[in-house]
């Protein structure tokens, strides 16, 4: 006896064509290749001493604006400066801590 073949339904179709899940992971990995970091930028002495000064006139409760080098990318954010700490040469904005090494603008609101 010959039996007849029944028609796959859609829904199994499909499955026959979806990945590997050893191929778990993939999509973030090459999504981490195609970032491409900014280069830092490197202040020139004036700007430096500018910085700087702008630095030291800091006081817990200042509102500023600051740009930053982060994970690559320049990151520009206001805030209330919560902490200053000259020792481990950070500012804590808004629960946001910051290297002074870091930042390339900074300006008192």
């Amino acid at each position: 006896m010959v039996k007849e073949k029944q028609c796959m339904s859609g829904e199994k179709r499909a499955k026959q064509f979806t990945p590997f899940a050893a191929l778990t992971g993939l999509d973030d990995r090459t999504a981490a290749a195609a970032f491409m970091p900014e280069e830092r930028i490197v202040l020139a002495p004036e700007s430096l001493a500018e910085l700087d000064r702008a630095i030291c006139g800091l006081c817990k409760g200042d509102y500023i604006s600051v740009r930053y080098y982060s994970r690559g990318r320049y990151i520009e954010q206001e805030g209330w400066v919560q902490k200053y700490d000259i020792i481990s040469r950070t500012i804590i904005l808004d629960e946001t801590r910051v290297l002074l090494d870091d930042i390339v603008e900074l300006t008192k609101m």
